[in-house]
């Protein structure tokens, strides 16, 4: 079965604690999108939130970055450069998130197999994909990137956190524009 952001906050200081990082941390089931409105405003519930945005954003990066060194094509110059670019720009936003967490009293997770127990975003595949077929996924990824970062963005504005918001509302409106990026490349394939 899949976690939702209120059993993940039940499981935030037992799984992402010190004694858990030093230990190893423990076996949960695969997650699932936490619920889009949120009905808990506390600390606690921002830091659930931030992890899985964290594990999102970690997963996503991962992946362009992937896609960026085996994409391959007549568009190869272009398509190389862009996803060179959001790897990047999205790999420059991880630490900040995790930083987050830190600000607030929280650990953030730091294992594969702990950003994969909290992200939604599949894992790339083994067999390299079409050009196409990274760019559907990359678009379909950063949906679930936009989503994980509104989430948290609606938590901290409850929360009175608001360099942890201004931070997450900038950042969703560059995953937007990844939006419009992908959606017009796609468009009539």
């Amino acid at each position: 079965m899949t976690k939702t952001l209120k059993n993940i906050k039940k499981d935030i200081m037992e799984d992402d604690s010190v004694e858990d990082m030093m230990e190893g941390e423990t076996e949960m089931e695969t997650p699932e999108m936490p619920e889009p409105i949120v009905d808990d405003p506390t600390a606690e519930t921002l830091i659930a939130s931030l992890k899985v945005t964290l594990s999102d954003v970690f997963s996503f990066y991962l992946k362009a970055h992937f896609f960026h060194w085996n994409i391959e094509g007549a568009d190869f110059l272009q398509y190389h450069s862009f996803l060179g670019e959001v790897y990047e720009d999205v790999h420059n936003s991880v630490d900040p998130i995790g930083e987050n967490i830190r600000k607030l009293g929280g650990y953030a997770p730091g294992s594969y197999t702990r950003f994969q127990e909290l992200t939604s975003i599949s894992e790339a595949s083994k067999v390299i994909p079409p050009a196409m077929d990274m760019l559907r996924q990359l678009y379909d990824d950063n949906e679930i990137v936009i989503a994980s970062l509104e989430r948290s963005y609606e938590l901290a504005e409850m929360n009175h956190e608001h360099s942890i918001s201004n931070f997450l509302a900038e950042r969703d409106g560059i995953h937007k524009k990844y939006r419009w990026f992908l959606r017009s490349t796609l468009a009539n394939r």
